[in-house]
């Protein structure tokens, strides 16, 4: 039997606080479309009980100025397993939990200033988070994440006063699940470490992206990724006026033995002001990062100067462009090549 809950055309403003708390029953559906939600303490802090099928989605719908995340989604059996084991594991349960065609502004909170996941199945597809803040994930916080995809979204002028102002993946760190993030732009992001995706664990692969103006105060890159012994992919990527104080301004691969390949990628005009200058920036010696086919194109040194000297980088038909500006004298046009999203 499969209880079915819908709820839509809901318009709430000013509740001081979650106006739905939401505990499941086993085998349900809970779809919730074309809602709006504004000046809440939380709109949605829905829990989860039960280990079997669930599906809830959120549609259509907009959340503004919602003080500690729009939607909050836990799930006790799940983070219960994951206690439980100490190896790699495969999903026992088949909860899905999608949002979609939603907006989110103006929201804060301390993990996930718009959205505070803690389930293992999560996507998000044709959503935009703008304005958003937070301390880790300023728009999106996905922790205990084993099977997720982020497609197709908008995320602009979030600020993260931690780590990452966009779309956080906190997963296990041993876990060999591929996280998907496809057809998305980040833009003007600023976080004072990482200023458009952290994945710590999990397996991402990030594509057709288009990364601009995603600025670190301290430190770290526009993208990070963390795996172990496994290789997070970028391809079709365009990174241009991404900016830190140091560590990269474009990408790190992240922690002992981790790997990366970046293939097809654009670095336009990024620049990183301290020592570890460089577009990509390695974090030792135990980590392997790979660039295929890639143009790196900037007007300064430091844009790019250090990559060629790290010992783990290995090139494969990578073009380096270096346009310094001079007086009276027109500017090389920067390459347009890699396709990004469009909205």
């Amino acid at each position: 039997m499969v209880n079915l809950s819908l709820i839509y055309f809901i318009s709430l403003n000013n509740a001081l606080n979650s106006p739905f708390l939401i505990t499941t029953a086993d085998n349900s559906r809970l779809n919730m479309f074309r809602c709006s939600y504004f000046r809440h303490f939380q709109s949605i802090n829905y829990i989860s009980e039960f280990p079997s099928h669930f599906f809830y989605s959120v549609n259509d719908s907009k959340f503004r100025s919602i003080l500690n995340s729009a939607i909050k989604i836990k799930s006790e059996s799940q983070i219960y397993q994951k206690q439980s084991f100490n190896h790699q594991f495969e999903i026992i349960d088949f909860k899905q939990y999608e949002l979609t065609n939603s907006e989110f502004h103006n929201c804060k909170g301390f993990k996930g200033g718009a959205v505070h996941s803690e389930v293992n199945y999560l996507t998000i597809s044709h959503c935009i988070f703008s304005n958003n803040s937070g301390n880790y994930g300023a728009a999106v916080y996905a922790g205990n994440i084993e099977k997720g995809h982020l497609k197709d979204s908008l995320f602009t002028n979030n600020y993260a006063k931690n780590l990452c102002a966009g779309y956080f993946l906190d997963s296990l760190s041993n876990s060999k699940n591929v996280i998907l993030i496809d057809s998305n732009n980040f833009t003007y992001q600023t976080a004072v470490c990482v200023g458009a995706i952290e994945c710590w664990g999990g397996v991402p692969n990030i594509k057709f992206c288009f990364i601009d103006h995603c600025n670190s105060s301290f430190g770290q890159p526009a993208v990070r990724t963390s795996t172990v012994k496994k290789t997070a992919l970028l391809e079709f990527v365009k990174f241009s006026n991404c900016s830190s104080r140091q560590y990269g301004a474009v990408f790190q691969s992240f922690i002992y033995y981790s790997a990366a390949l970046l293939k097809n990628c654009i670095m336009i005009d990024n620049w990183c002001l301290g020592e570890s200058g460089t577009t990509v920036f390695i974090q030792n010696t135990n980590v392997k990062v790979t660039l295929e086919n890639c143009i790196i194109y900037g007007k300064q040194e430091r844009q790019f100067g250090g990559i060629k000297k790290m010992e783990k980088i290995n090139l494969k038909n990578t073009t380096f462009i270096y346009d310094p500006v001079k007086d009276g004298m027109k500017d090389t046009p920067a390459p347009t090549r890699s396709p990004h999203p469009k909205h």
